[in-house]
Formats: C-alpha cells, structure tokens, sequence
C-alpha cells in the first residue's frame, strides 16, 4: 500500500458543486475561519488561494486521560461514530461487510464488535447480528471505549480531524484504520495504530492488536503521546485566543486590504437585498389575493 507520507499528500479530487462553492464564499467573506485539520488548512491555501492569514488552526481540545482498564481486563472491537455523517455509516457498512466476516475467525469465540454512536435508526440497529451489534448513543463514550481492546475504523472517505480515534487514544483504546483515518491525526509523521486501506489487511492488523499484549501496549502508549503532542487543551487553546486578540487589534486595516471579502460581500448584500425585495413583492401579492377573496364573498352575498 501506500506510505503514509503519500496518503497525507493525496490530491483528492473535489468537484466544484454549488455546496463547495458557497463553503469556499463564506471563508473568504471571513475575517478568520477555523480548522481542525492541518491538511484542511494548506489544501485551501494551495488550492484555493485563500490567504493563510484568515485561516487559523483549532485542534481538538482534550483533558487529561482517565486511568483506565488495563488489556486483560478488556474485550470485544467497537467503532463510534454519528450516524447522520455518511463517512460513518460506510464505514460501519465496511466493518460489517468486509472487515468482521475476516476478523471474527482470528479473535477467541465470544469475541463481538459492537458500533456506538448517536441517531442510529431502526434500519441502523437493524444491521445487528449475533456478534455484530449496533448499540447506539452512549452517555460516556470515554468511558465506555475503555472496556475494548481495539477501536476498528475503516473509514474511506471523509477529511479533518477524527475524533473517535482521540476518544480512542484517550481510553487506551489499540486504533486501527486507514489513510483517511490517520489524516490529521498523525505527529512528525507518524500515526499511533496500525492502518491500512486493503480492508483484509486492516483485519489482520486488527487481530494482531487485540491478540499481542505487547503490539497492544505499544499503540495506547504512542496514542497517549500523540493525544498530548495534538490535542492538549491547554496547549491548543492558548495560541488561539493569542490569535483572536492580534486579528482583533488589526481587523479593520485588515478588512479594508481583503478586496475579495469586500466584493463578496457586496454581491452577497445586493442578492440580499434583491431577496428581501421579492419576498415584500410576494407577500403584498399574497395579501391582494386574500382581499380579493374576501371582495369576492362580500358580493356573492
């Protein structure tokens, strides 16, 4: 497969659908726009020339780890994840179809994967089988990730940060995944788990983690290091209030350079305005209609 340096240099395809446009719009009508991902953040650069100087970093932000469980305490594979987010659903989709049917034979026999997350549908918990569940919301995810060996996600499309795999690395939870999985999530270049987009391999290494006490410590250890290295709150959080209180002292001589914001925003305020008046016109109609109405059943009286 591919290294892990070229699936962080993938030159994914983005069509210029109306959804995309407005989105690219927006951010340079803004003042700042935050991003979770820093592979987000320089695609919008080189690929859409939007000045770094209205772009701005915001990581996740986690507390320290609980203590949790320790591996043979643990059991069972799970994922996590929304529902209503289709680079979830196809990876539940993945994990029952192709990942578990490889997986299941390789673990002990009372070995299950279960899958959390929140607006699961009957059709969703109706994916469920022997060993196969599909649970649903949890209160605690943290809590409750700390009672598995191994976070499986084979996640194949999607972009930004994962947080499933920091909720993961924060319960001491072994992750394995794919490229899609490890983009953002990586430090110096390096992803703490295992991953590979061959969805076969990806259930071996799976079944290697939760097999190997010693491959398992060496992913939730790394996992704690790479949760405080990206997504200490701390950390994250003060050099974007430093950069709230900069951009604030400097907005306005900002504002007046940043023509492409100027001139968004005047053909946005001008469809606004051409909007509001349509919607005047329509309910002056709409009340014409109604006295009209009215003129009528007075005279058919």
């Amino acid at each position: 497969g591919a290294s892990l340096d070229e699936v962080c240099a993938l030159d994914i395809a983005i069509e210029p659908t109306e959804a995309t446009c407005r989105e690219l719009a927006a951010i340079h009508r803004s003042d700042l726009t935050l991003l979770s991902s820093p592979v987000e953040l320089e695609a919008l650069v080189d690929r859409f020339d939007v000045p770094r100087r209205k772009l701005a970093l915001a990581p996740l932000f986690y507390p320290p780890p609980r203590a949790s469980p320790p591996f043979e305490k643990r059991k069972h594979v799970c994922f996590i994840g929304n529902f209503r987010h289709s680079p979830n659903l196809d990876a539940v989709a993945a994990l029952r179809d192709v990942v578990w049917p490889r997986l299941r034979p390789q673990l002990p026999p009372t070995a299950e994967c279960h899958v959390f997350g929140a607006s699961a549908s009957k059709a969703h918990l109706d994916m469920s089988s022997s060993t196969f569940k599909v649970v649903g919301a949890v209160e605690d995810q943290f809590a409750t990730l700390a009672q598995y060996r191994c976070l499986v996600a084979p996640l194949r499309f999607g972009a930004g940060v994962k947080g499933k795999i920091a909720d993961a690395w924060s319960a001491r939870c072994a992750v394995v995944t794919t490229g899609i999985g490890v983009e953002g999530m990586t430090t110096a270049g390096d992803f703490a788990g295992l991953w590979s987009n061959d969805l076969r391999r990806l259930a071996d290494l799976a079944a290697a983690a939760y097999l190997d006490p010693d491959l398992w410590a060496r992913c939730v250890d790394k996992g704690r290091l790479a949760l405080a290295a990206l997504c200490d709150a701390h950390d994250n959080l003060d050099p974007l209030f430093d950069r709230f209180r900069a951009d604030r002292a400097a907005l306005l001589d900002a504002r007046r350079a940043d023509w492409t914001s100027r001139i968004l925003w005047s053909q946005a305020l001008r469809a606004t305005e051409y909007k509001s008046r349509y919607i005047e016109a329509n309910n002056r109609f709409r009340r014409l209609q109604a006295d009209v109405r009215a003129w009528a059943d007075l005279d058919a009286r």
